[in-house]
Parts: C-alpha cells; structure tokens; sequence
C-alpha cells in the first residue's frame, strides 16, 4: 500500500463485500420471503395499535407504550460503533506511522455515521406516528426529532473515537458508552412524557452540555498519545460482534459455536431419545439440543412467537399466520444441519452413509423440535386467550401447517438443493 488511504479503501472494500455475502445468504430467497411476510405482519399489528390508540387510553397503557418506544430508540441508537478497521498485526508493521492513523480512523468514523443515519432514520419516521400518539410530538415535526436523534448519535460516535487518545494526566479518560445509553434512555423517556415545551427543551440542553462535554474533552486530548492497543481490540470486538450477529441466520466460519449441556434441556433430549435410535438420530437431536447456534434458533423463534400472540390475541387468523412464520423460520434455519461435520471422526468411522435413512433421521427430529415448538404455542395461546375454542382452532390449523412444511416444503428442499451430491461430498 502507499499510504494508510490506500490501506483504508482496501479495507473497507473487503468488508463491504463480506457484508454483502453474507446478506445474501441471509436473505436467500426462502428466508427472504419469511422475514418479509414477518414485517409485513408486525406492521399489520403496528396499525392495529395506531387504531386503538386513536381514543383515550390508560395511565398505565401509556406508561407502557412510552417505555417500550424509549427502549426501541436507546438499542437501535446504541447500535453501531466507529470503524476501526485495524488487524493485529498492525501493532508490529505499521503503527510506526504514528498520528498519521487519524485521519485514516476519521474516515471510519465518517462511515459509521452514514450507516447510523441510514438506519436511525427509517426507524424514527416508522414510530413517529406512535410518538405523537403518546406524547407532546406532532407527527409533522418527524425532521426535528430525526435531527436530534442523529446529533446526538454523531456526538456519541464521536466521543467513542476520542477514546484512541491518552494524556500522562487523564490516562483513564474514556467514554463510557453503556452510561450514556442508560442517561439517553431517560431522556427519552421524560422527553416523551413531559409536556409543552419541556418535550424539546430537554433535548436541547442535553445537547449543549454533551457538545460543551465533547469540546472539552477534544481540547483535553488532541495532543496525547494514540493507544494503538485500544484501537486494535475495539476491531477485533467490532468483527466478533458482526459475525455473531450473522451467525443468528447463516454459517459463520468465523464463528466456532460452544457445545455445553443445557441442564432444563436434560428432560427433553431423554423423553427424545428413541429406543432404538440410529446414529444419525442421535447425532442430530443433540445438535439442535446442544449447540448453541441451533438450539438458539428454536428457543428464540418459539420464545418471540410466543410473546407475539399477545398482541394478536384477538385474531385467529393472525395466531396462525404467526405460528405459521415461526415453523418456517426455525425450519430454514436448521436446514442447513444437513450439509454440516462430514469430516467429523463420528461420521467417518462408519464405512457405509446410508443418505435416506440420514434425511428420515433429520426430519424425525426436526418434527420433534416443531412440536416443542407448538407446546409453546400453546402456552402462549392459552395466556393470551385463555381456555377457549379459538385456542383449540389455532392448534389445528397450526398442525396442518407443519404437517405442510413435513410433507411438502421438505420433499421440495431436498429436492432441489440437497440431492445426494450436494448434501454428502463425492468420493473420490
């Protein structure tokens, strides 16, 4: 490279693409339509409660909605951190460049803002008609709070790249991001619960004084050494953090996921384990009891399903297009199972790879895992229904559903992206 530019947009190209390969495996055309159709439902869901919201509502429901909004805005504000971009081994090649990374450190924070406002914007004009519902917002003064929100994102940002920076007299000087989303939140919420002008004034001497802050403490440290270690181990955490995040919806080679024994999951694996019960069978119902990427998928799905049916509790017809969603979800997410650990010593020994009976194994105890999956279902039904028909109706048409996805969906899969060249290499 000529210069640490140079390195930069190479750096930031490479990342680019990774992003890109892996958003499209997320967003294959399977999973894609799934996750589309679950917007499109929670959107249905969001106009349903700008609809109730239209007449008087309850102290306590307000108080409700008000802290769910702040707790929307303070995770998706405290999403996204100043690209570094640095490797390990920089600290021996190219450190000695010294000051001359901070220019190329003030193009990652110049990018980190570009994707924060790409994705604080769309998220605050989605909630503003729920803000001005709740609060002292108006729905058209969507600008002002975009602004403020993305100013006070900009300083968060930028004090977070102040960190790089040490003085011999404030050699602990650091920002604490955790602290400042935990303050912002109340904010938030007071600004959304106050009344005229107090609603804008907060934000406005929140502002002055974080900007007199972030002065002040540019002023303190411009002069002070770099702390390359700083800037290497924040990369690193950034990198760990955005391969977990992918690794919820695709294979991250990066991303080794730890086996443990989940102890609450003891009593299932045993009422599941079969008597007899071939290896495959064995193998593949500890993969989705035991790691953790796999057990995650169904825990989190029947989980989130199960907290949805509270807000749909009282359309059958929405009960069953969301645990419809939830089977589809969990089932692409395992498919994948099926292509996984060939070279594994438990799967080697065996001289013969018997693939039908390998897929009839893998859709036994997938059809175990969804029917955990329904017992949750129906834990959440009866919460949000009670013991009544309507729970009994879902049930069924919910069965129907995965007795689908079994016999149609699956058939179709192996059919057309897992033929047996494609699940077992050749050999050669």
């Amino acid at each position: 490279m000529n210069n640490l530019q140079d390195l930069f947009k190479d750096r930031i190209m490479k990342r680019l693409k990774e992003i890109g390969k892996y958003s499209r495996l997320i967003f294959n055309d399977h999973l894609s339509i799934i996750l589309f159709g679950l917007i499109g439902f929670l959107l249905l869901i969001y106009q349903q409660l700008l609809n109730q919201l239209s007449g008087e509502v309850s102290l306590t429901f307000r108080l409700g909605l008000t802290s769910l909004i702040t707790l929307t805005l303070v995770l998706f504000i405290q999403f996204g951190s100043p690209y570094w971009l640095n490797e390990p081994a920089d600290d021996a090649y190219l450190f000695g460049c010294g000051k001359e990374w901070l220019s190329y450190w003030r193009r990652g924070l110049f990018y980190s803002m570009g994707i924060s406002a790409l994705l604080l914007v769309p998220v605050v004009v989605v909630l503003m008609p729920l803000i001005a519902a709740v609060s002292a917002w108006q729905a058209n003064q969507s600008l002002l709070l975009i602004g403020i929100i993305l100013l006070l994102k900009m300083l968060q940002l930028f004090n977070l790249h102040l960190n790089v920076m040490r003085t011999p007299r404030h050699p602990k000087d650091r920002f604490k991001a955790g602290a400042f989303m935990v303050s912002l939140g109340g904010l938030i919420f007071l600004s959304l619960w106050v009344g005229h002008p107090w609603y804008i004034g907060l934000y406005l001497i929140t502002i002055l004084w974080l900007g007199l802050f972030t002065l002040m403490r540019y002023q303190r440290l411009k002069d002070g050494r770099l702390d390359f270690h700083y800037a290497i181990q924040e990369s690193l955490k950034q990198r760990a953090r955005f391969y977990k995040f992918v690794s919820l919806f695709a294979n991250v080679p990066e991303v080794v996921p730890s086996i443990k024994r989940r102890k609450f999951l003891d009593p299932l694996i045993q009422a599941l384990t079969l008597k007899p019960m071939n290896r495959y069978q064995y193998y593949y119902l500890r993969l989705m009891m035991r790691n953790d990427i796999y057990s995650g998928i169904w825990i989190r799905v029947s989980l989130f399903i199960a907290i949805m049916y509270q807000m749909v509790k009282h359309s059958v017809l929405l009960s069953v297009l969301l645990g419809g969603i939830g089977y589809l979800l969990t089932t692409i997410q395992l498919l994948p199972i099926l292509r996984l650990n060939h070279s594994h010593p438990f799967q080697k020994i065996y001289p013969v790879q018997d693939e039908q009976l390998r897929i009839r194994s893998f859709k036994q105890v997938l059809l175990q895992i969804l029917m955990i999956q329904s017992l949750c279902y129906l834990l959440g039904l009866v919460v949000a229904m009670g013991f009544s028909l309507d729970v009994l109706l879902v049930l069924l048409l919910e069965v129907g559903i995965l007795v689908g996805i079994l016999y149609g969906y699956l058939p179709f899969w192996f059919h057309k992206y897992a033929g047996p060249n494609q699940i077992l290499p050749q050999k050669k």
